[in-house]
């Protein structure tokens, strides 16, 4: 511990006094990289300028054998930064140098390069962990098999790390300097980048099905399109008219629909201005589709597929990239979870099963559902309208049934507007409306919201007014605004259409084994970004 503490301490002291220089003569420590590299190769220009993945692509299973002599003329210009530097003796320097999330080993050898010993410890000494740096050499395998490469010229810094890289960080200091993390927590790395390869993995199902891409606005005159509650702002240009972040791109993209484009997507932010917590994040990402003449067993069918999809590529991505052998026997375990079909729950009768007490005939009927919280022996939600009343039954008695992928379908219509509905008859002869509508949920959270939608500009338009006597009645700032436009708009005629949307940052955080949205997003969560 003793040598720790005077270890980190010299550093302190090596990247103090490494600014104080730096300081002193700033452009000539950030050369452009061209110069840096004429220093390398002079006039010669006989060097390959490689990335180092490209570099293990190519030499990775090379058989140096009989060729060493001859591979030696195969001459490159190799850059990244530095992770680690140790010596080797007195006359050989080992340098991990990382570049596009790979690493390589650089042998400096002092007979190699043209220096002294005493010069090649005052190289070491010089250079360290998070200094970028341009390297010229050529490819060679270690006795113990590793590939390298070894240099003919000394290091060219490229750019100077002017703080020490800490050992390790408490969750504290973790979230307040995410920068720091990813350098010593491949892990964390990691995740970002899953992140990115299940959004490609997304948009490569959709596009291959031929869906196109679009983008809708993300600042508007309304929140739209979802019942939550928005973030408001303002324009120059535009005088007395408040403006919203979007809370939902739905109404946009069922527009295009209607303007014509018979299968969209968009992948990107949302914004709600509500609470925090290890499955909330005030901004987080989102993929919406639409498709014309579509119905809710086809929108099944389709998140089944995407999800196995996107697992399978997953695990090989793991398995190729990322490595992680922990994360491989998780996946593993999943995988046994995503086989098709998934379990179905019908919203009512799941309810019913579960506390054996049937539902009041009308389910909008607030003072009938409060009686049957009563029954029930519970505490009902503070906002107590029947959409929140219906939730609350849900997420009590439905929802802790879905650890494996679990469709919850059949909800009643009120907590729909958006959605087509229809009657359906259950035991003793009781008929509720529900909507044509599914959520898909594992290990009881929710990932997926899909129905068909309501089309019907009539019946849209009472859905909107019924809405908005409920958001007054209740003052619930979260209750779906009425989009009268968007009334008007499906007048020119709206297809049957099936609307599906999924949380790209929960389906991060269930393939990567995240317990936290945190973790998914590269600087955390808002109380996060803010100390950063």
């Amino acid at each position: 511990m003793h040598n720790e503490k005077q270890d980190i301490a010299a550093d302190n002291e090596h990247y103090q006094q490494k600014k104080e220089t730096v300081s002193a003569n700033p452009a000539q420590y950030y050369p452009m990289i061209d110069k840096i590299r004429f220093s390398l190769t002079g006039n010669e220009n006989r060097a390959q300028i490689m990335r180092i993945p490209d570099f293990i692509n190519k030499y990775s299973s090379f058989d140096f054998g009989t060729l060493s002599e001859e591979v030696k003329s195969n001459i490159y210009i190799i850059e990244g930064k530095i992770f680690s530097i140790r010596k080797a003796g007195k006359s050989i320097i080992f340098v991990d140098l990382v570049q596009d999330y790979c690493r390589l080993q650089v042998i400096v050898s002092n007979s190699q390069i043209g220096i002294s010993k005493e010069e090649l410890f005052n190289l070491h000494n010089h250079f360290k962990r998070g200094d970028a740096i341009s390297v010229i050499g050529f490819p060679m395998r270690t006795k113990a098999g590793e590939l390298s490469i070894r240099l003919i010229k000394p290091i060219s810094l490229a750019s100077p790390a002017l703080q020490p890289v800490p050992p390790a960080l408490n969750e504290e200091n973790r979230k307040g300097n995410r920068i720091a993390n990813y350098l010593i927590d491949r892990h964390s790395k990691d995740i970002i980048l899953s992140k990115s390869y299940i959004i490609n993995n997304l948009r490569n199902f959709l596009t291959n099905k031929g869906f196109i891409e679009v983008e809708t606005p993300i600042i508007a005159h309304s929140s739209k399109g979802a019942n939550a509650n928005p973030f408001l702002t303002n324009a120059k240009k535009i005088k007395d008219t408040e403006l919203q972040l979007r809370v939902a791109p739905e109404l946009w993209l069922k527009k295009l629909i209607i303007g014509g484009f018979d299968k969209i997507f968009e992948i990107g932010k949302v914004f709600r201005n509500e609470g925090l917590d290890p499955t909330h994040n005030i901004e987080f990402t989102t993929c919406e589709f639409y498709q014309t003449f579509i119905n809710l067993e086809d929108l099944m069918k389709i998140s089944e597929d995407m999800l196995n999809f996107i697992l399978k590529n997953f695990v090989d991505y793991n398995k190729d990239v990322l490595q992680n052998t922990k994360l491989d026997n998780y996946l593993s375990e999943i995988s046994t979870y995503f086989q098709n079909p998934f379990k179905r729950l019908d919203f009512i009768e799941t309810i019913e099963k579960q506390t054996k007490i049937q539902l009041p005939l009308d389910l909008s009927n607030v003072k009938d559902l409060l009686n049957y919280f009563s029954q029930l022996n519970i505490e009902p939600p503070i906002l107590q309208s029947a959409q929140n009343l219906l939730n609350e039954l849900c997420s009590l008695y439905v929802e802790p049934l879905c650890e494996d992928p679990t469709f919850i379908y059949n909800h009643p219509a009120i907590l729909s507007p958006l959605a087509k509905s229809t009657l359906k008859q259950y035991s003793r002869n009781r008929n509720y409306e529900i909507s044509l509508r599914f959520e898909l949920f594992m290990k009881g959270k929710e990932l997926i919201n899909a129905y068909e939608e309501e089309n019907n500009p009539f019946k849209q338009d009472d859905n909107f007014k019924i809405q908005l006597k409920l958001k007054e009645e209740f003052n619930d700032n979260e209750s779906l605004v009425p989009d009268y436009k968007y009334v008007k708009t499906m007048e020119y005629g709206m297809p049957p259409t099936g609307g599906w949307g999924i949380g790209i940052d929960r389906l991060t955080m269930l393939l990567t084994n995240s317990n936290n949205i945190d973790d998914v997003l590269s600087f955390g969560k808002l109380t996060d970004v803010i100390k950063q």
